[in-house]
């Protein structure tokens, strides 16, 4: 018996798939790309040391702050 395929269930725009140019979207109110770079790098010192749980949380909080 074969598969069934399934299709989107919506009509996707061109629009949809064109990428912005990089470094185009402004930043999230409130988070500066200086800002998010001074935490990414405080999490990847986390993580190097070790404390998984604690950066996965940090990570956590960015992509929250980010997508608000």
């Amino acid at each position: 018996m074969p598969e069934p395929h399934y299709r989107p269930w919506g009509t996707v725009t061109p629009e949809f798939w064109a990428a912005p140019e990089p470094g185009a979207a402004p930043p999230p109110p409130g988070l500066t790309r200086d800002m998010l770079h001074a935490r990414l790098v405080k999490i990847a010192e986390i993580a190097q040391a070790g404390r998984l749980p604690y950066a996965a949380a940090l990570a956590a909080r960015i992509d929250r702050d980010a997508t608000v």
